[in-house]
């Protein structure tokens, strides 16, 4: 499907992922095809055969992907409880699940320039509670040889993802989906 297509079609695309030491969880509510209601699993290796990079586990830290790299375009919001700004393009392309564009073309990644806005939203004891980043008026310019760059921008335009914080500095419970819940070809 092209971004357009999804545009026309007025959906929105929310996806569940859950993330273990052993492997990588997906799942999406729209579904309607014998996977509805089920989980894709994917190990490290298995999302490294199919050309996407497995995340760098040894260089994990408190403060989120993406996080690092925002500026802040506008003062709190009165209330303090969120921030308005931007990430640079590769961040914002990878909080966006779009990492495989950059990771299969070398050009891409060394022409990526511009800003995708973004909103930092606080817990009340002043720690961060999200990130959210939507493709909607970025600035994002680059050449690509595997991906015409007006369809990566329509793309990159028609996204949003929200990365929520949970509990940083203390145990979280992860649940894996049980084996019935796994989608099997």
């Amino acid at each position: 499907m092209t971004p357009s297509e999804g545009k026309e079609a007025g959906k929105k695309l929310e996806t569940d992922v859950v993330v273990t030491s052993k492997a990588y969880y997906l799942t999406m509510p729209s579904w309607t095809d014998a996977r509805r209601g089920k989980w894709l699993r994917f190990t490290g290796s298995a999302m490294v055969n199919a050309g996407i990079p497995a995340p760098d586990r040894a260089n994990t830290t408190a403060v989120p992907l993406g996080v690092a790299e925002f500026t802040a375009d506008r003062g709190a919001d009165g209330t303090g409880a969120s921030i308005t700004g931007t990430v640079d393009a590769a961040s914002g392309m990878n909080l966006l699940g779009m990492q495989t564009a950059l990771s299969k073309d070398a050009r891409l990644s060394d022409t990526l320039a511009g800003r995708i806005p973004a909103v930092l939203t606080f817990k009340p004891s002043g720690a961060i509670a999200s990130l959210t980043v939507s493709g909607r008026g970025h600035s994002v310019t680059g050449s690509s040889t595997t991906t015409p760059m007006d369809y990566l921008q329509e793309m990159i335009t028609g996204a949003t993802a929200k990365l929520t914080v949970a509990d940083v500095g203390g145990p979280v419970d992860i649940i894996v989906p049980p084996r019935s819940k796994i989608y099997r070809d």
